[in-house]
Order: C-alpha cells, then structure tokens, then sequence
C-alpha cells in the first residue's frame, strides 16, 4: 500500500482560484450529477456537535471519494466549528489516494450551491444572503 498524498488547507488556498472552482462546481452538478452514486449523509451526534460522513462515486472517471466534517457546537477559542476533510480512495480497492485538508473547498461549495449564485436556485431566493469570496476566503453571511 502506498502513502496517500497530503494537501494542507495552505496549500489549497495557494493553488485553487476561486472562480474555477465555482465554475468546476457548477458544471459537475450541471453535467454530472444525474449520473453520480451520492448516498445520504451520515450524520452521528458529538457531546459537542455533529460528525457527518458525505460518500460519492462518478463511474465516469472512476472516482470514488467522501468528506468528513465535524460541526462543533463551542469549538475552542481561535478554532473553527467546521472541520473538514476529503479522502479520494482508489475506486477498487478504497485505499486512500489523496487526503485534502478541506475548510475552504466547504466553504467554496456551499457559496456555489447556495442561492443567489446559483443559476439552479429558486428566483424568489432570499436577497438577504449575500456571498463573498476572494482567494483568501469564502464565506456567506447574512446582510
């Protein structure tokens, strides 16, 4: 078994551009969706929050991979609620191929999927959320 390659949240934010990714986002859901196994998310009650497991297999390009995030209800002082995590797993055999450090790909879909940016959102999508992202950052807030 070979060691899975690392990214570290650093070295995501230094070579992803933000506006790619959206656009890489909105394609796979545009395009590929319909046609990728994304089971349920599994969700597992934490004393101090959630664990949720989000699995995906696209038989197109033999990819099979999940996020793992922790969503803590009082995280320490200077640590984030979210903490997340993707693993690409070889498709046969589900050793890992590569472990992303993934705060700001979350960050990055949920500004992609979510109203108003979106083209798939509903038109009376509430104007009160407002979205930004630059490459040091992807948040939504309410305004």
């Amino acid at each position: 078994m070979s060691t899975p390659t690392q990214v570290t949240e650093a070295d995501v934010r230094r070579h992803l551009d933000p506006a790619r990714v959206l656009a890489a986002i909105e394609s796979a859901f545009r395009d590929r969706y319909p046609s990728v196994t994304i089971p349920a998310r599994t969700h597992v009650p934490l004393a101090n929050g959630t664990f949720l497991a989000m699995p995906c297999y696209d038989p197109s390009c033999h990819a099979l991979g999940t996020k793992l995030v922790t969503v803590r209800r009082h995280p320490a002082p200077g640590e984030p609620s979210v903490q997340a995590t993707y693993i690409l797993l070889d498709a046969d055999t589900a050793q890992p191929r590569l472990i992303i450090a993934a705060n700001y790909l979350t960050d990055l879909r949920t500004a992609a999927t979510s109203p108003p940016l979106s083209e798939s959102s509903a038109p009376d999508a509430s104007p009160a959320l407002t979205f930004n992202y630059s490459p040091k950052s992807a948040t939504s807030s309410a305004s």
